[in-house]
């Protein structure tokens, strides 16, 4: 198993034993504060319906935010719509004026940078896991890593909604293109690597991604980590 994923493999371990929703925010917040997180959200949103799952941070944080309407001009919310893999808040590159208010809240209760994973489902539901920190530091492969266990910490709440999907079988070279794609490497890359056509190796990840039910490749990385396929 190769870094990146042994790495989200042992995130998604720690919270997969949990049979709540409040139990997985709970647990991942456990893994993110080792990363410098003080706030935390684990949520999704169905139509017009946002269910929040885990709601951890200081004093006064979540009172401030609802009081103030801070999800009207978020950037972040803009980005996750937009996005499928995860994000960090300093290098969101299409700020406008509207959004200062926010990241003025942010500076307010010292936590000015953060990341988000979004989680797209079908029938149009998002699903997303947002912390914020002091600063951001971490490795190119950390943060790969925490935004594969995002994606499949969001499926493990489908599961528990009832939402339970079969096991999958993919083949040698199907597991093969997706371990390398975790790893960030595009298909030429991969195609040099194993010795076969790119056009080869882009329909082992489109087989891949479809036997996983997966929208995006980062989706499909994160079902195959979490079906034990890794």
């Amino acid at each position: 198993m190769n870094a990146v994923l042994s790495d989200a493999h042992a995130l998604i371990m720690r919270c997969a034993e949990v049979e709540t929703p409040a139990g997985i925010g709970r647990a991942l917040y456990d893994v993110l504060r080792g990363y410098g997180a003080k706030s935390m959200v684990l949520a999704d949103r169905v139509g017009d319906t946002v269910r929040h799952f885990a709601l951890e941070g200081p004093d006064g944080w979540y009172d401030y935010y609802f009081r103030h309407d801070l999800r009207r001009g978020n950037p972040v919310f803009r980005n996750l719509r937009r996005r499928s893999t995860g994000f960090v808040w300093s290098e969101i590159d299409d700020r406008c004026a509207g959004d200062q208010r926010w990241f003025d809240a942010l500076d307010e209760f010292e936590m000015p940078d953060g990341m988000s994973v979004p989680s797209h489902g079908p029938g149009g539901q998002m699903g997303w896991i947002s912390f914020t920190a002091e600063r951001i530091e971490m490795s190119a492969l950390e943060r790969q890593a925490i935004s594969l266990a995002g994606l499949a910490l969001h499926d493990r709440l489908r599961v528990l909604a009832g939402g339970i999907e079969a096991p999958v079988s993919l083949s040698e070279r199907e597991r093969d293109c997706l371990g390398f794609v975790a790893q960030g490497k595009s298909d030429w890359e991969i195609s040099v690597i194993l010795s076969i056509s790119q056009s080869t190796v882009h329909t082992h990840v489109e087989n891949a991604k479809r036997k996983l039910g997966a929208r995006t490749r980062a989706q499909a990385v994160a079902r195959f980590i979490c079906q034990g396929l890794a």
